[in-house]
């Protein structure tokens, strides 16, 4: 029952950053979308630049099309303001229910690819989570298989401090457990430097070990993995 409660929990709260990020990104990603939608549809012509207003609004002339012969405004990066030259060609798609104004191509491809980018992100992160979900069940609902084992009879490991009966159970580790002589320095500790049998790619190792709770005391047997039988 304990551990079904922590899984319970651990996907609550999974959920609730889902629910988060949606809720901040997925009004204005929609808006997005349905903005760029709604200006790819419209109709495909080409036009010549006749006047440059303030960065980054160009005025250009529609030369084909059913609008040929009309004049729209159209929004464009500062760099790119800067570097268009009165007269020079350029693709639009305007949209015949709003008039003056239209959007260039190149501005329609820079929109999609900005907004894909940031659906994958999204979708990226939201499968992290699903992901983190899965492993955390995993290890909550795995009974746990130990890789060092300590030789002795629980009822005759005592606390050096106090000597009462310790508690048995296990320690499992992330990053490796680091020693150090009195005399050396602590240097970077790192999980390549761990002791053996304290570090793992694969799996998370498992130490054997003892507990007095009162005096905050572990006894543990560190080594390579043991072998299951």
């Amino acid at each position: 029952m304990a551990r079904r409660k922590q899984i319970i929990r651990l996907w609550v709260l999974l959920g609730l950053m889902v629910a988060v990020l949606l809720g901040v990104l997925a009004k204005p990603m929609i808006i997005g979308w349905r903005c760029y939608q709604l200006n790819a549809s419209g109709e495909h012509a080409t036009s010549a630049v006749v006047k440059k207003l303030a960065s980054p609004t160009l005025v250009l002339q529609i030369e084909s099309g059913s609008a040929e012969g009309s004049a729209c405004t159209a929004r464009t990066s500062a760099a790119h303001h800067d570097a268009i030259r009165i007269g020079q060609m350029l693709d639009i798609v305007h949209r015949p229910d709003i008039a003056g104004e239209c959007v260039l191509n190149a501005t329609l491809e820079n929109s999609a690819a900005l907004l894909w980018a940031i659906s994958g992100g999204i979708a990226v992160i939201v499968l992290m989570l699903v992901w983190v979900g899965i492993v955390a069940q995993r290890s909550f609902a795995a009974t746990a298989f130990l890789t060092s084992h300590l030789d002795a009879d629980p009822k005759d490991v005592t606390c050096p401090q106090c000597g009462v009966e310790m508690a048995e159970g296990y320690l499992p580790l992330l990053a490796g457990i680091h020693w150090r002589e009195l005399e050396e320095p602590v240097g970077l500790p790192h999980a390549l430097g761990g002791l053996p049998g304290t570090t793992g790619w694969r799996s998370r190792p498992r130490l054997h070990a003892f507990r007095c709770e009162a005096c905050s005391v572990v006894t543990f047997k560190y080594g390579e993995p043991a072998k299951a039988s």
